[in-house]
């Protein structure tokens, strides 16, 4: 009797088939031999199935073989995607005992699940005097190695969680092939600006348009974003390892003229994802022009808590202040140009009146040749009344100076609206007093 294609009905011929398959004394009227044909596989092409580790691989775990007559199920049962009998190369797996006529059979590969996996295979026979019929063009196709739920390059990711399932090709579609990271190599672009200073949060502030990175000879060019990844993926070279490439990276102007030196990535941290060396201090700049800002500030003695500004005390009182741009490598030496502050007036030591607010300099260039200044401080009183040497003369004594003490190195003030400011505190010699 022909039974409609439902559901329940399915599943009460499986349930029948599958018992027939284990008691039903059967003569088959076809046989069948599948084949596996991966995605991209020509079919005629499909190697023979040999092993179940071929099923494995594709994640193949049953085949539902239907039968139909006139578009109504007849039959339905399942078999082992690789049945044991198919270690004998010649052995088919059998269908049910038919009635001669016209049929169509469908192998539908199942997942583990139970769910559909792939394309089935269809297939008109007609069954006659001459049984059985032996089918031996079937070709299962499985799905691609990015959607059958297997670990197929046996990295321990599955499908989208698997790094190869997200490389994609020059047009922007999945390879579908797990292992398509074998052979490339992940690279990460992240662009870090003076050591990781908080206020310099955008690459053009200090001018750079982009970083371009060399992969042995090979140019790339990507827009610099400090603090963001950029992810890119590039082929191997064959018969080349990990550790042999050459990388380096130089951060560009908005017409493409090196901004930076050139840095360059250790071959003993490389690694994948290769974590690209494009990490620029201020010495890293050939010619950043940027102004320094500065506040001084005056403590009574090394172990003071507090700064003052220029009243440090009722006693004393500084009104003029010397100070000089100096090199924070070398402060004992004059630098070779007089630097100005933003109004114009000489940082050069000239006697000038003490204030409490910052002093901002006029631009500087920073970089390979200069990459940090310092401010050389001396703090003068304007009575002589005996508060800095105790000889009254009234010509104003030294009472601060910062000669002696650690170098506070200046940064360039390149952030929008908001001024970089060091503070400068000078501390009161420990023998001093205040009279």
């Amino acid at each position: 009797m022909l039974v409609p294609r439902t559901r329940r009905a399915l599943a009460a011929l499986t349930l029948v088939s599958l018992a027939c398959a284990g008691g039903c004394a059967e003569s088959p009227s076809f046989e069948v031999r599948w084949r596996i044909a991966p995605p991209g596989t020509v079919k005629k092409e499909a190697p023979a199935l040999t092993s179940p580790q071929q099923c494995a691989d594709v994640g193949i775990s049953r085949v539902r073989m239907t039968t139909l007559q006139n578009g109504l199920i007849v039959d339905v049962r399942e078999h082992p995607c690789f049945p044991p009998e198919f270690f004998d190369r010649e052995a088919m797996a059998g269908g049910p005992e038919l009635p001669e006529g016209d049929y169509s059979v469908e192998l539908q590969p199942l997942n583990h699940g139970g769910a559909n996996l792939g394309t089935r295979s269809e297939h008109a026979i007609t069954i006659g005097k001459q049984t059985p019929v032996m089918l031996t063009d079937a070709f299962l196709g499985a799905i691609g190695e990015c959607e059958d739920g297997i670990d197929n390059d046996r990295d321990g990711a599955v499908d989208d969680a698997d790094r190869g399932c997200r490389i994609l090709d020059e047009n922007g579609n999945s390879y579908n092939y797990e292992g398509a990271d074998k052979d490339l190599v992940v690279y990460h672009l992240r662009p870090r600006l003076f050591d990781g200073d908080p206020n310099v949060t955008s690459c053009a502030q200090l001018g750079i348009d982009s970083i371009r990175v060399t992969i042995n000879d090979v140019e790339l060019i990507y827009p610099c974003a400090a603090g963001d990844t950029i992810e890119f993926v590039r082929q191997l070279p064959e018969g080349t390892r990990l550790r042999d490439l050459q990388i380096t990276a130089v951060g560009l102007d908005a017409s493409q003229q090196e901004l930076t030196v050139v840095k360059t990535t250790p071959s003993e941290e490389l690694f994948s994802p290769v974590e690209i060396n494009a990490s620029f201090s201020v010495q890293d700049f050939k010619d950043l022009q940027a102004p320094m800002g500065f506040l001084v500030q005056f403590r009574p003695s090394p172990d003071s808590e507090f700064e003052y500004g220029c009243e440090v005390s009722e006693a004393l009182e500084i009104d003029t202040v010397e100070l000089e741009i100096v090199d924070a490598d070398n402060p004992g030496v004059s630098l070779p140009m007089t630097v100005l502050d933003e109004d114009g007036e000489p940082l050069d030591g000239s006697p000038r009146p003490c204030v409490d607010y910052a002093i901002i300099t006029e631009p500087l260039p920073w970089g390979v040749d200069h990459d940090a200044y310092a401010v050389r401080v001396r703090g003068l009183s304007g009575d002589g009344d005996g508060d800095g040497d105790g000889d009254g003369d009234g010509d104003g004594d030294v009472c601060f100076d910062n000669a002696d003490q650690a170098v506070v190195r200046g940064v360039p003030d390149v952030r929008p609206h908001v001024e970089a400011v060091v503070s400068v505190v000078v501390d009161r010699p420990a023998d001093a007093t205040l009279t």
